[in-house]
């Protein structure tokens, strides 16, 4: 049986995967959105679960990837920046096994 992981900054702070979205409204008047995330080769922890991961975009370089300004070469060159960002993989079936407030203790708080 394969194991289940959550994967999370170390630092617990928040991080913003590369994705796009499309709407439109279908034949019968309702609106449709679809969307996907981008990937990219695994990198540091992720590596051991696959050979792909969501790109994710350093704190710095999400401007530019939301400014539908950005030029072709812009969006390029963030698809293929590697993130520093450091990962920590935790078995899901631990997480289930704690008291939420012992995950989140400023909630507590």
């Amino acid at each position: 049986r394969n194991r289940q992981y959550k994967l999370s900054h170390r630092e617990e702070s928040a991080f913003c995967f590369a994705g796009i979205y499309a709407s439109q409204m279908r034949a019968d008047g309702c609106m449709e959105h679809h969307f996907s995330l981008i990937s990219t080769g695994s990198i540091g922890t992720a590596s051991q679960f696959g050979l792909q991961m969501p790109l994710i975009l350093p704190r710095r370089l999400e401007g530019v990837w939301l400014d539908q300004q950005s030029s072709l070469p812009q969006i390029h060159n963030l698809l293929h920046t590697q993130s520093n960002l450091q990962l920590a993989a935790h078995p899901v079936e631990e997480l289930l096994e704690l008291n939420p407030l012992d995950l989140y203790p400023q909630v507590a708080a």
